[in-house]
């Protein structure tokens, strides 16, 4: 699967949100996805995720 399909994919939200889950069954939730980075460096900047009520705000990156 090619990287910038999921970068497409990631900035669009396109996939079911409401479902997200960790693999230890945490809630996830995305807050928001980010910016993208179209520079060198992390794919999305500046980053919202919930998890397990906990948030996190930060990069993502995406492979």
């Amino acid at each position: 699967m090619k990287e910038d399909f999921l970068h497409y994919v990631w900035k669009y939200q396109l996939f079911e949100k409401e479902r997200l889950y960790s693999i230890e069954n945490e809630v996830i939730h995305i807050l928001k996805p980010g910016m993208h980075n179209r520079n060198t460096g992390p794919d999305f900047l500046n980053a919202k995720i919930e998890i397990n009520h906990q948030i996190w705000v930060g990069n993502v990156e995406i492979h």
